[in-house]
């Protein structure tokens, strides 16, 4: 049975043509509970690396016949989790760094304290340790990363089920918002608390950013699904003649924008999204959390309904009040479909099939727009994009 890698003694290749330093070597760390293997020439050295692992390679710079960093690069060829230490008798920063650069974990120089020696292999074995704990960490996190996408996948399709009984019974909104609330808002805490607490006990380090960075647009992910989710409830207030109440505040409107365009840019690689001003701020009376709703709506349509990338651009000027201009490359509306998309559950002929959505989120949109006493409009070519455009007074009139 083979023993479990913390039971075992550490093994170490110690390779070096000086005979003396090499029994020498050989002895200080076999006294400290080492294996130790040890190799007169570089080709010795690289057939016992091929037959067998090593936790640790203590090897000369400058052998007879090959490069210590020859050694250095084989090893990591073949255990990328080793480590290597460069011994040299040239105390020089050029081969300290070259060593470096090549993978070593440290440099000693020749002759070298027994303690220094002891101690930097101690190290070193430790730095192996904590680099085999990471991997499982980032395992770990991969594994809750899968699951978190196929709970995400299985709750965006309680949501298309979800809406579809919605429009089937409609006269039973307020039981359905109910059971929507309980089944969606439990999930998606726990999706959003999951990602985080992963993310916060992840070491920041270059082999963990990519999953930092899912990690985060998955909590992003799950705070625009409470969003849309807010949407409903908002859309289902006011079918049933139930008013809104908005909370207006001063806003600038250049600033709040900014930020959300800052949030979607997160969640894609394949497109650029930017904004344009004519002002430095625009501010107006508004609810910042309903118009960030609309904002986010437009922004997450343009990027959605773009599947092959491209640019999206928010413009924002002054007309009469405040305009802002949303402009993505995507798939176009059909001119048959563009009178009825701001109408609940109403969705392009074109992308009804091919992407998925509840035709919810322009409805919602064009709503808490004429609360405003604003307007919101749309022009599109089918296969070049569409541009949506918000027109806000500043303040009540």
């Amino acid at each position: 049975m083979t023993e479990p890698a913390d039971a075992r003694a550490p093994t170490l290749l110690l390779v070096d043509d000086e005979p003396s330093v090499l029994l020498s070597m050989q002895g200080v760390l076999e006294l400290d509970g080492y294996q130790v293997l040890a190799a007169s020439t570089g080709r010795e050295a690289l057939e016992l690396l091929a037959s067998q692992d090593f936790d640790l390679l203590l090897t000369d710079l400058r052998l007879d016949d090959i490069d210590g960093l020859e050694l250095v690069r084989a090893q990591r060829h073949h255990s990328a989790d080793a480590v290597a230490i460069m011994l040299t008798g040239f105390a020089s920063l050029d081969t300290a760094v070259e060593a470096l650069r090549e993978g070593a974990y440290d440099y000693l120089v020749k002759p070298c304290d027994i303690v220094e020696l002891r101690t930097t292999v101690a190290r070193g074995l430790e730095r192996r340790q904590l680099g085999l704990k990471l991997r499982e960490r980032v395992h770990d996190l991969e594994v809750a990363n899968e699951t978190i996408r196929s709970l995400n996948h299985e709750l965006e399709g309680r949501v298309e089920r979800a809406t579809a009984a919605l429009r089937q019974q409609i006269k039973l909104r307020d039981e359905f918002m109910a059971t929507v609330s309980h089944d969606l808002k439990t999930p998606l805490t726990f999706i959003k608390g999951l990602a985080a607490l992963r993310r916060r006990r992840a070491q920041p380090i270059p082999e963990t950013q990519p999953l930092l960075d899912a990690l985060e647009q998955i909590e992003h992910s799950a705070s625009r699904m409470a969003r849309q989710l807010d949407e409903l409830v908002d859309a289902s207030c006011l079918e049933a003649g139930r008013a809104i109440e908005l909370h207006r505040e001063p806003i600038d409107l250049v600033a709040l924008t900014q930020r959300v365009v800052l949030e979607h840019q997160q969640t894609t690689e394949r497109h650029v999204v930017r904004v344009e001003s004519s002002q430095p701020e625009v501010v107006g009376s508004w609810d910042p959390v309903r118009l960030e709703r609309v904002l986010s709506n437009l922004l997450n349509n343009a990027i959605k309904y773009s599947p092959r990338g491209g640019s999206v651009r928010v413009h924002i000027g002054l007309d009469d009040g405040a305009v802002v201009r949303v402009e993505d490359q995507g798939e176009g509306i059909p001119a048959s479909d563009l009178p009825l998309i701001f109408e609940r559950f109403h969705r392009g002929a074109n992308v009804e099939k091919q992407i998925p959505g509840s035709g919810i989120g322009l409805a919602g949109a064009r709503q808490i727009v004429e609360l405003h006493g604003g307007t919101i409009g749309a022009e599109s070519s089918v296969g070049q994009g569409t541009t949506f455009t918000l027109r806000l007074p500043l303040a009540l009139g």
